[in-house]
């Protein structure tokens, strides 16, 4: 039986990627060096600021996080929600399930990002990034704090490390891959990793997880 529903944040929740791409291409600019938007794709998302900084070979780790961080907070005041998304978590509460979010993203980012968007008071589970922790790490605290297993679980994601966490922790696992992803993520290059089931938009979830909910 389904208790809980966990979330990845960034071009799953909300609709953010282009503004993801713009800071990190902007803080690697300052350092003087141009990157083209392939690189940035493979050797940022979803990657650790240190090991950004290493994959470039920038001088400061200091100077790096805090020009991507200013840009993000900048980005995020303009990102907006994917269509259906506050639908569907309220359906999902109604039900009883508990809902969390794992991301990357560090806490202040989080708490403006939930308040601007109104999705404050539906989670009852913010797993951020202050300890620098894997993906698979950051939902395995979430189901820690939700004193949930892993059977009991469903994570909905749109990227490579969401799949790989979800297959990692032994939990089922819903590839969210809308038409503004296309640009960033290759659909075969997913597909691969064998996610449980592929959803082009939030209005199919709640399908999603029935059919989930059947398989024995």
């Amino acid at each position: 039986m389904i208790k809980a529903v966990l979330y990845d944040l960034d071009g799953t929740l909300i609709d953010c990627h282009r503004y993801t791409f713009n800071a990190y291409r902007t803080a690697i600019l300052s350092f003087g060096i141009k990157v083209r938007q392939k690189e940035i794709i493979k050797k940022c998302f979803n990657i650790l600021d240190k090991d950004v900084v290493k994959n470039f070979n920038l001088k400061s780790l200091e100077r790096f996080s805090d020009i991507y961080r200013e840009e993000s907070l900048k980005g995020y005041k303009k990102a907006k929600l994917f269509p259906d998304a506050i639908r569907t978590i309220k359906h999902l509460k109604n039900r009883g399930l508990k809902l969390g979010i794992g991301t990357l993203r560090e806490k202040q980012i989080i708490t403006d990002t939930l308040k601007k968007t109104k999705l404050e008071g539906y989670f009852n589970v913010i797993v951020t990034n202050e300890k620098k922790l894997s993906k698979d790490k950051l939902f395995f605290e979430a189901m820690k704090q939700l004193s949930i297993y892993p059977t009991e679980t469903i994570i909905i994601g749109d990227a490579q490390n969401d799949i790989i966490a979800a297959k990692k922790l032994g939990i089922k696992c819903i590839l969210f891959y809308p038409k503004e992803n296309k640009k960033y993520y290759k659909f075969a290059d997913l597909k691969k990793l064998k996610p449980d089931i592929i959803v082009r938009n939030h209005s199919e979830i709640i399908k999603a997880i029935g059919k989930l909910e059947s398989k024995k």
